[in-house]
């Protein structure tokens, strides 16, 4: 199975630098213009890493029922239903969020979490560890769902396809946030690296390989993906090389 990791796209909050959060912060007119010629999956051949199959579209999109995810996932992929992930939300940044680094910088509390690595937990909100352990246990019971829901679809095989092949099943594609993405990739990312290693820019994400997931818990990074237009203005979805 492979899996699909989106940030959701541009908000207000962020060109200004607020905090989000478990805010509920609408997409900006630019973020959805952005991504709206973006729609569908990118395909294997233009990723160089499926061996040429193509990546079935998803019937089911996961988000974190915040309104940036779920309107990410209705503009990229219109034809699917939009099923929420519990427990997938960004970091609580509590009593920062709303709020950018010039209303912040004079706050003994902010000054004392940035020079603590924002690895302690925000005033009013959480800490690195607890978030990623949040993700984590919330991504576990969303893989052992979908894995069911597949394969339930896949059990007596598809029609047109030899005993032998092996099944073509539907990627989980999951519409998220930065710091879900960071936290999750963190704690089951391979090649492993770093928390903000991982960071990705709005309308972009990786997809990655859940083949060796059943024993190990690893989620093998296949290639970047970016659901906006790129430098030459040309639009659609695109994947990139491999990340090292």
């Amino acid at each position: 199975m492979k899996v699909i990791l989106i940030r959701h796209g541009e908000t207000v909050w962020q060109k200004e630098g607020r905090y989000q959060g478990l805010s509920d912060v609408p997409l900006s007119k630019e973020g959805r213009q952005k991504l709206k010629a973006a729609k569908g999956l990118p395909s294997a051949e233009s990723s160089g890493q499926l061996s040429g199959r193509l990546l079935p579209a998803p019937e089911i999109v996961y988000t974190t029922g915040l309104l940036r995810t779920d309107e990410t996932a209705r503009i990229l992929f219109p034809g699917a239903v939009i099923a929420r992930a519990y427990g997938l939300e960004e970091m609580h940044f509590g009593d920062f969020e709303g709020k950018n680094f010039e209303e912040l910088k004079d706050c003994k509390a902010y000054r004392s979490w940035v020079e603590g690595g924002c690895l302690g937990a925000c005033p009013g909100g959480e800490g690195r560890d607890a978030f990623i352990r949040r993700i984590c246990t919330s991504f576990d019971a969303l893989m052992a769902s979908h894995a069911a829901r597949c394969g339930r679809k896949t059990a007596d095989g598809e029609p047109g396809r030899e005993p032998s092949e092996e099944p073509l099943e539907a990627p989980l594609v999951l519409v998220c946030h930065a710091g879900t993405i960071m936290a999750l990739l963190s704690a089951y990312g391979a090649p492993r690296r770093d928390y903000f290693d991982w960071h990705c820019g709005c309308g972009e994400g990786f997809l990655l390989s859940a083949k060796d997931w059943p024993e190990e818990r690893i989620l093998t990074l296949l290639s970047v993906v970016r659901f906006t237009a790129d430098e030459s203005g040309t639009a659609g979805p695109r994947t990139g090389k491999t990340m090292t």
